[in-house]
């Protein structure tokens, strides 16, 4: 959310208190770390590697937003940025309007200083951000559908509430980098 994580952190801060936010960021980079050695491990060739990021919009200036996201310290990004210097492609992912659908929606959120607006807000919005991560999953799979090639390899980076695997093209084989939460048992393929 780029010029949201500031508000993001002040409003985690506040309700949460410093030291949790502290354990969240270790937890965090554990969990980036621990991504990138499994990347390591898959040993998978960067030149037939094309890398779809959640949030990357298809606008021309993609490996722009990667550095400067990169540069503000996300361990997201750094890596996606090391794979892309060792000769991967990076693809824009999604589709720049759904993107700025949830940007609003967000900064809406993070503006609202009354706890209990703020709750019924979120409450009243779920059907309607449920459909947008709907919309935006679909058009994701669709961009991985168009533009990953039959000798390539996809590595999608997203968030956990997205789940693009189900409305991907059976002929694409889906595997996981780590478990979905909730755990529960995964399929091969889709």
């Amino acid at each position: 959310m780029g010029s949201m994580a500031e508000p993001l952190k002040r409003e985690f801060i506040q309700k949460f208190g410093l030291a949790k936010w502290r354990m969240h960021v270790r937890a965090i980079d554990d969990f980036w770390t621990g991504i990138q050695r499994r990347i390591d491990q898959l040993k998978m060739d960067p030149h037939r590697l094309r890398i779809y990021q959640d949030g990357i919009p298809i606008c021309g200036r993609e490996l722009e937003i990667v550095r400067e996201v990169s540069r503000l310290g996300s361990k997201n990004h750094q890596i996606v940025l090391e794979l892309i210097e060792k000769g991967a492609h990076l693809e824009g992912t999604e589709d720049p309007k759904l993107l700025v659908e949830e940007y609003r929606f967000v900064k809406e959120l993070t503006g609202m200083s009354d706890p209990e607006k703020k709750k019924q807000a979120l409450e009243q919005a779920r059907p309607l951000r449920a459909r947008l991560l709907v919309k935006r999953d679909r058009f994701v799979a669709k961009r991985i559908h168009e533009t990953l090639q039959p000798n390539e390899t996809g590595l999608l980076f997203s968030g956990i509430e997205h789940r693009i695997d189900k409305y991907l093209p059976r002929n694409i084989k889906v595997s996981f980098l780590i478990y979905r939460l909730p755990f529960k048992s995964l399929r091969p393929s889709v």
